[in-house]
């Protein structure tokens, strides 16, 4: 029931929002959540980019396979923050 109002918040108007739904959605490791994480990627601010990329490594393999698509994303912010995550390999950064 929460992964559907942790979805719809990614697209809040308000970065923090965005931020914490995407903290939030690290939680579930739910690959329901790849496609909206993967958009959530592009995102302008930073902490919702690098809170998308974690909760992306949290998933598996549906969202490695995310987070290797992303390297070859137009946007070099989406490409450092998938080659920051995938570089860490099992060591997913611990969250503040």
């Amino acid at each position: 029931a929460f992964l559907e109002v942790f979805h719809g918040c990614l697209e809040d108007s308000s970065w923090p929002v965005r931020c914490q739904a995407a903290k939030g959605l690290s939680l579930f490791g739910s690959p329901e959540s790849v496609p909206r994480l993967s958009r959530a990627l592009r995102d302008q601010h930073w902490w919702v980019r690098f809170y998308a990329a974690t909760a992306l490594a949290e998933v598996g393999p549906s969202g490695e396979a995310a987070l290797n698509s992303a390297l070859q994303d137009a946007d070099p912010q989406v490409r450092d923050m998938a080659r920051y995550l995938l570089g860490r390999g099992q060591m997913v950064p611990a969250l503040p």
